[in-house]
């Protein structure tokens, strides 16, 4: 066996926990992605037919919409159905399934030195699904060279332009730097999303395998200490008592020993 069998046995199961988990959304979940589903079909619509005030209006909306359901998923009494409802049944099931996985590769659940070495592999082969490493590096080594030219070409106009223009087009070019990096960066998150589908399972990997050794072993720990505790507590009790009851029986033998030589000598005297 191999760490990739293993990984892709915790793909599948993580698709299935996925399928599940989108058949078990919540009404309101359900309710408000398919507004924003609708909106956005708008919006595009209003780009196209070049409308920009119907446009603005659809962003302003969809905005509305995930503040209102930020708002109310965050009342008391819906996050307490929430956790009760979807939350913890959903942790119970994945625990209880990578516990399965774990146990069907000889894997002890309790042994933290191996589960140690598995989150150390995942990362490592983790590593070998970022694709856009590279290019990070890239976009950070092009925007030192993007303004040195920005400047350069300031310094060439400064001559044939006046005080205001050259300001207006400093301003211009800092704000078209500053659009392409927040441009970059949001790119970048969407194709962590849609095209990192292996390195995002890798993270799923490492962050559950450490939820098992806070949560499961702690809770394992925890009753063994109890019980070697309560034994313990028992046997210094058990061996008090026993010492209490011999040291009774030892001072009634004695006593009775003393009476008995007291009314010997009391016979001998008569």
């Amino acid at each position: 066996m191999r760490f990739y069998d293993f990984y892709i046995q915790y793909k599948i199961l993580s698709k299935e926990l996925e399928n599940e988990e989108k058949h078990n959304l919540p009404r309101h979940r359900i309710i408000i992605l398919i507004l924003i589903a609708v909106l956005t079909v708008f919006s595009i619509t209003f780009i196209i037919s070049s409308n920009p005030i119907w446009f603005g209006i659809m962003i302003i909306l969809m905005v509305l919409s995930c503040i209102i359901i930020y708002i109310y998923e965050n009342r008391i009494n819906i996050m307490e159905n929430m956790l009760n409802t979807y939350y913890k049944p959903y942790s119970k099931n994945r625990v209880n399934k990578c516990l399965d996985l774990l146990r069907e590769y000889n894997i002890n659940p309790e042994d933290t030195e191996k589960l140690d070495l598995l989150i150390a592999e995942a990362v490592e082969s983790q590593k070998d699904y970022d694709y856009l490493n590279s290019l990070t590096n890239t976009i950070k080594s092009i925007f030192p060279v993007i303004i040195s030219m920005i400047a350069f070409i300031a310094g060439i106009l400064k001559d044939n332009i006046s005080g205001n223009e050259m300001l207006s087009l400093t301003l211009m070019a800092l704000i078209f730097v500053v659009v392409l990096y927040f441009a970059l960066i949001t790119l970048k998150t969407v194709i962590k999303d849609v095209f990192y589908l292996d390195y995002n399972y890798h993270s799923d990997l490492i962050k559950d395998l450490r939820q098992l050794k806070i949560f499961y072993n702690t809770d394992i720990n925890n009753t063994t200490i109890l019980n070697d505790s309560t034994s313990t507590f028992s046997d210094i009790s058990t061996t008090e008592e026993a010492k209490q009851t011999n040291q009774k029986s030892n001072t009634k033998q004695h006593n009775s020993s003393l009476n008995h030589k007291k009314k010997k000598q009391k016979k001998i005297s008569h």
